[in-house]
């Protein structure tokens, strides 16, 4: 396990060095996606700072909750100590540290310099945090594509793959958090990205540095001169008794099915509540990003179909008036509508995973369940 950076840790001769920093993704949720930061180490001066882009003006409570949903999620770049900061992500944090200094000549690196003196300025510091458009990674993008050339003629380089695509690489040992995002994203998450499309990953950033060139210099002078691993996280066993969102889905599938007998059926009014509430927590988080945070990556996202309070409503309905026919219709719509969600899924639209289209199967079924029982239930009362 290697040992925290010190000041001066791997800088070149040069007086200034620049480094693009990349910290792997961690366990908290927060931490995901990974984060990426510029160092700058002066010999001369004997300074080493880490210019982080990824700081929260507020608190994660309740403030900061209500922001996210609203699309104003203050945060701020700070001109950190690198040693203290890496010791945080090593001891905290465990997670991998890696440094790639760049191979910028004097004018390039002062140009460089100059744009992070403007952004730590106080009157500049503070941005609105976006999540595919303006974040750590993005803001650090900004400060080095003008002097990054990818290689290669530009005719030559090809469309991104889908954001959804982007984000299921990063996510292939976070099963949940995958479905999450599968949940809240729509069709255009689905297209592929074209080629300017904003690097919003720090894996993406590293990755495009270690494959480009610098601008203004020879076409074979890379844009990374070095790159080396500052400190290797300590892997963890993931638990055995992982429970996978497929899982919990295919329970709630069964327990539907099991309401089809008439002795299961009396007792599933818990359950209906319960699994209704979350398709509707489901359509309102959709709606809060879409309509009022304002992405459109979430727009018109057809998991709405079974994502809404139809079926509750329905519900409410019988329960109160056994006779009223706006609960069968309302019971039909919304089972309609779910079960053309677990059958089609997206419709070629949109990618919706297996196990979002068998929560919506479970949906469908009860909804008719209320239908075929409710000419019993209207027996009863007359």
């Amino acid at each position: 396990m290697a040992a925290c950076p010190v000041a001066l840790f791997s800088a070149p001769p040069e007086e200034v060095s620049v480094s693009l920093i990349t910290i792997l993704p961690g366990r908290s949720l927060y931490s995901a996606f990974g984060h990426s930061a510029i160092r700058v180490v002066n010999r001369q001066k004997g300074t080493d700072i880490l210019y982080n882009y990824g700081l929260s003006v507020h608190p994660f409570d309740a403030r900061f909750v209500l922001g996210m949903f609203t699309g104003h999620m203050d945060f701020m770049v700070a001109a950190l100590d690198t040693k203290e900061t890496f010791r945080f992500y090593r001891d905290v944090e465990n997670r991998t540290i890696i440094e790639q200094v760049l191979n910028l000549s004097t004018d390039q690196t002062e140009s460089l310099l100059s744009s992070l003196r403007h952004d730590v300025r106080q009157e500049n510091r503070i941005y609105n945090y976006r999540y595919f458009s303006d974040n750590c990674a993005t803001r650090v993008w900004d400060i080095l594509a003008p002097f990054c050339a990818p290689q290669g003629a530009e005719d030559e380089i090809q469309p991104q793959t889908s954001l959804r695509g982007q984000l299921h690489e990063g996510l292939s040992d976070k099963a949940w958090l995958r479905a999450v995002i599968d949940l809240l994203l729509g069709p255009t998450a689905d297209r592929p990205q074209p080629p300017d499309a904003p690097l919003f990953l720090p894996k993406q950033l590293m990755e495009t540095a270690a494959s480009s060139g610098v601008r203004g210099q020879s076409r074979d002078a890379p844009f990374v001169q070095n790159s080396s691993v500052v400190f290797q996280a300590e892997k963890k066993k993931p638990s055995a008794l992982a429970i996978t969102p497929l899982a919990v889905s295919l329970i709630v599938l069964i327990a539907a099915l099991a309401s089809l007998f008439p002795p299961v059926r009396k007792r599933m009014l818990v359950f209906d509540c319960a699994l209704f509430a979350v398709a509707i927590v489901a359509g309102a988080c959709i709606l809060m990003f879409w309509l009022a945070a304002g992405y459109s990556e979430v727009g018109f996202n057809l998991n709405l179909l079974w994502a809404n309070p139809l079926a509750l409503i329905a519900l409410l309905i019988s329960r109160r008036s056994p006779k009223s026919g706006l609960s069968t219709t309302l019971s039909a719509l919304a089972a309609a509508l779910a079960l053309l969600c677990a059958a089609a899924g997206g419709l070629g639209l949109q990618r919706i995973p297996i196990e979002l289209r068998v929560v919506a199967l479970a949906i469908g079924i009860r909804c008719l369940t209320f239908i075929w029982s409710d000419k019993p239930r209207k027996a009863e009362t007359e």
